[in-house]
């Protein structure tokens, strides 16, 4: 069934939470990236084994999405599902498959390392990649800074970008972020469904679809207070 559906937010951190919360997303990343080297090596490994003529297709055939699903996902996806269930992203996926035929004639190649980086202690700004979604870290000036999260409108968009092993990195450091006061956020969602009914019933389509931290608890009460306000105004 089509979902037309989209997910944004941003969240908070302080002057003491930010270098912190970066220094966990940076772990939980790199942590998939050596996972993604790993499952590279083994892949190449079994496809050497090959004709050459076949390889390609077998490479496909191990990062197909349509048997992804099956329970249990079949053994060929050693390149596709990681230790937590979660998958490449469509991104690291491109990466790889060029790095595996990146010789004459799309030739099998043995994937580089250096092709699927980690992030530096020096990186205190960047972006992470979830096929649909997109997850940006931004410093301010007086040493806080924020986390953006905007899944683009798309069919199945958030539950794609949720599925990826990206998101799952960056989902692990917000579960173990020791939360300050005046951190976190709320995080919103749409589909198409809710618009349609919220059109026909004159309601509110968007929801909180997460939400985080003592500012996440905070911004619920105050719409909640506000809310209750107006039914006793009304």
């Amino acid at each position: 069934m089509s979902t037309f559906e989209k997910q944004w937010g941003t969240l908070h951190f302080s002057k003491s939470g930010y270098p912190a919360f970066v220094r966990l997303v940076r772990k939980e990343y790199n942590n998939y990236i050596a996972e993604l080297r790993d499952n590279a090596l083994k892949a190449h490994a079994k496809l050497t084994k090959l004709k050459p003529r076949e390889r390609k297709r077998a490479f496909d055939s191990m990062v197909s999405r349509s048997t992804l699903h099956l329970n249990p996902p079949r053994e060929s996806h050693n390149c596709l599902v990681y230790s937590n269930g979660f998958e490449s992203s469509a991104a690291d996926l491109d990466k790889l498959r060029d790095e595996m035929f990146r010789g004459k004639n799309d030739a099998l190649t043995k994937p580089r390392m250096g092709s699927f980086p980690t992030l530096t202690n020096k990186q205190t700004e960047f972006s992470i990649d979830c096929d649909d979604g997109t997850f940006t870290l931004e410093q301010c000036s007086d040493g806080s800074g924020t986390l953006h999260w905007l899944v683009e409108w798309d069919n199945h968009a958030v539950r794609d970008a949720q599925n990826t092993g990206t998101y799952s990195a960056v989902a692990a450091a917000l579960s173990n972020h020791k939360w300050r006061r005046n951190e976190g956020g709320e995080w919103y969602y749409e589909n198409e469904h809710d618009r349609e009914a919220a059109e026909e019933n004159g309601t509110e389509s968007t929801s909180v679809s997460s939400r985080f931290g003592p500012l996440g608890e905070q911004m619920h009460h105050d719409r909640f207070n506000l809310s209750r306000g107006k039914r006793r105004r009304a």
